[in-house]
């Protein structure tokens, strides 16, 4: 790996370099870039043993100068990268340290990767190939990225390829699946036979008991149209929501990690699961795989927005991190709602406000209660060791959601349009950056509606204290009664109470009127401080005569029940 870096400070001696421990060092040395072959002097290295601090680091013989273009070229081998699966399936066990590298995800890059493998073998890689031969034995290729990237990353097998371009975003996505049958189907196979086989830490449930069905032999190419078309419907809508991506090719790949999706830039790791039937996942997890049709039907769409959210733009710190991965969730949201209605997009936050709100075996506190969303990573400890997840991904996620229901316009002919032209904006002002909620908060401001102006100084502090950077949940009770009024309106007489937060908190809180079961419409917003009840006289004109009034039906607000 030969690495192109320039010295921020004057002289430079020691480079901690990251790299898999169980990838060993045998050369480094270095040389100043320029016209013509380098001249590579050497250079010492630092790699104590792999099991225990095996963390690798380069010592220059002399400082280096500030603002110089060095090269440093390093020399490894090592096997345990990629885990055979069977049959042409592989895992990749190293996703950031496979190469050395001066930080993933902190240091955008651009790359030129050369993979050598066995003749009837693929790789799959970030960035577009540029060329293809046969060596021998090797099949050799070429990728390159057109932009600088974050982090490279690779699969590797033998594939069967569908692709289809979305002529709306212009964005090629292709699918990859494996044409073989991984170790542990067969495993799988042979315990739901009665062979006595244990296959994995009891993950799996068997629900034939022995005896039974057998999966028989997978073809999960059969799947790869599903996961075309949710990549397809992922291009169009989060370009037109999100803007449009430097990289003009989306490849998705089969993976043998059953329920483990990750993404690079434009390549995206799909789990096992997602390329099995709903009746092979029941037959193998028994209940447990009923309850994975959720992640299964969403983790495409997570992973598929990452490319905005994590490649295009990053998140600066670990206290940023919710800006990739509430991001994306809310992404995943977005896509339920366009793909499967209003209700489902419903039933998704209502099912982020349970993983929020709800105290889960092996946690002592509540998610939520374990810290706010800018506690990054240091949410998850031995008393809340699942609250990471909850209030980075569900309740970030759920940050947007509430941002883009104060911004929704219901008389328009396009009631998302503000948010879009927010979102938009933040791609186009840190596309290629690092952001920070501060610059996330700043851009949020510049679109921010008259009514979101609530503290009356233009600012957005109000939310994002509450909401992102503390851990107060609000309750509402509301009795509200809906009558005939004058001229043909309806009156809405009630009260609406907010509770159990400081006298500070503040909330937008919408009031609907319900027609039917599938019909309702948002009439009004009631502004609350602190823990009050705040009475409701209004008439307003309804095209039908409603069945109720309530508040928060879409769950605009974050509340307890």
């Amino acid at each position: 790996t030969t690495i192109r870096f320039q010295p921020l400070v004057a002289g430079l001696r020691v480079l901690p370099v990251h790299l898999m421990p169980k990838l060993r060092l045998s050369e480094a040395s270095f040389a100043e870039a320029g016209e013509g072959e380098p001249a590579w002097k050497p250079a010492a290295f630092i790699q104590e043993d792999k099991e225990e601090d095996g963390d690798a680091a380069v010592v220059f013989p002399e400082g280096l100068a500030k603002g110089s273009t060095v090269l440093l070229r390093l020399v490894y081998k090592g096997d345990e990268v990629l885990e055979d699966a069977g049959e042409k399936n592989f895992v990749v066990g190293a996703r950031e340290s496979w190469y050395p590298n001066l930080g993933v995800f902190s240091d955008p890059a651009d790359f030129e990767l050369v993979y050598r493998v066995p003749a009837g073998s693929e790789i799959v890689s970030v960035g577009r190939q540029v060329e293809s031969h046969t060596e021998g034995a090797q099949m050799v290729s070429v990728w390159k990225t057109d932009h600088p990237v974050q982090v490279a990353g690779f699969n590797y097998g033998k594939f069967k390829k569908v692709e289809r371009t979305d002529e709306t975003s212009g964005i090629q996505v292709e699918v990859y699946t494996n044409p073989g049958t991984p170790d542990i189907i067969r495993e799988i196979n042979a315990a739901l036979r009665g062979g006595g086989e244990d296959f994995g830490d009891a993950e799996f449930e068997g629900g034939g008991g022995g005896g039974g069905p057998t999966l028989g032999n997978m073809n999960t190419s059969r799947l790869a149209e599903s996961a075309l078309v949710d990549g397809v419907n992922s291009a169009r809508l989060f370009t037109a929501y999100f803007g449009p991506l430097p990289a003009r090719h989306v490849a998705i790949t089969q993976q043998s990690q059953w329920a483990f999706g990750q993404s690079w830039p434009s390549l995206i790791f799909m789990p096992y699961l997602a390329f099995m039937t709903g009746t092979q996942r029941s037959q193998v997890l028994g209940f447990r795989g009923q309850g994975l049709t959720d992640f299964v039907d969403q983790v495409g769409f997570h992973e598929f927005a990452h490319q905005w959210w994590g490649h295009l733009v990053g998140a600066a710190t670990y206290r940023d991190q919710w800006l990739e991965e509430g991001f994306s969730e809310f992404s995943a949201g977005l896509a339920v709602q366009h793909t499967q209605g209003w209700p489902q997009y419903d039933r998704f936050w209502r099912e982020r406000r349970k993983n929020i709100l709800d105290r889960f075996p092996g946690n002592a506190v509540a998610h939520n209660d374990a810290g706010p969303i800018t506690q990054g990573w240091r949410l998850a400890t031995q008393r809340s060791p699942s609250a990471y997840g909850a209030v980075i991904y569900s309740k970030g996620g759920y940050v947007l959601h509430m941002l883009r229901m104060m911004m929704w316009d219901g008389s328009s002919q396009k009631p998302d349009e503000r948010f879009i032209a927010m979102m938009q904006d933040f791609t186009r002002t840190y596309g290629g950056k690092l952001a920070t909620t501060a610059d996330f908060q700043a851009v949020v401001e510049k679109h921010m509606t008259p009514g979101m102006n609530a503290t009356g100084d233009g600012k957005m502090d109000w939310f994002f204290d509450q909401w992102v950077h503390g851990t107060e949940i609000p309750r509402y009770k509301a009795d509200l009664k809906v009558a005939p009024g004058e001229a043909g309106k309806y009156r809405i007489t009630g009260t609406i109470s907010q509770q159990e937060v400081s006298k500070g908190f503040r909330a937008l809180l919408p009031i609907y009127v319900e027609f039917s079961k599938t019909e309702s419409a948002r009439v009004g917003v009631v502004p609350l401080v602190g823990d009050a009840t705040v009475p409701v006289d209004v008439q307003i004109a309804l095209p039908k005569k409603p069945k109720r009034a309530l508040v928060n039906a879409r769950g605009e607000v974050l509340a307890r029940e």
